[in-house]
């Protein structure tokens, strides 16, 4: 029951606002982060690494700097398209962008995620 209340003032706290106003000025938000050493990953997912490769004058007289990147796909800001759950579904290219934008509320839980801890993780708001 409580978590149907919880919905419900949810759902209000989204629509209310509009009932009686002209729509609001829209504005973007970028919920991407980096992806670095402090990015979160899924639990049993392998972590950032960031490798050094080459970063020095080659034989040739040219500087060269070269990196390898890896990750898990479950770490950070990603998406998770229906290709994830659903064999033959849309994957991440072939999502039309109209299904990743609407409108949304913005609930600022910074405060309570800085107190949140797990097994070997501690989670920092960025």
């Amino acid at each position: 029951m409580r978590t149907l209340v919880l919905r419900l003032w949810l759902c209000a706290l989204c629509w209310v606002p509009l009932l009686g106003n002209p729509v609001p000025q829209l504005a973007w938000i970028d919920l991407t982060y980096p992806f670095n050493n402090e990015t979160i990953y899924w639990p049993t997912a392998l972590s950032f690494n960031h490798t050094k490769v080459s970063e020095s004058v080659t034989s040739q007289g040219f500087y060269y700097s070269s990196y390898d990147i890896s990750a898990s796909e479950h770490g950070g800001t990603h998406l998770d398209a229906p290709r994830h759950f659903y064999a033959g579904k849309w994957t991440t290219d072939q999502m039309p962008l109209e299904t990743l934008i609407g409108p949304a509320v913005k609930i600022n839980v910074s405060s309570k995620a800085k107190q949140v801890k797990f097994s070997h993780v501690t989670v920092k708001p960025p």
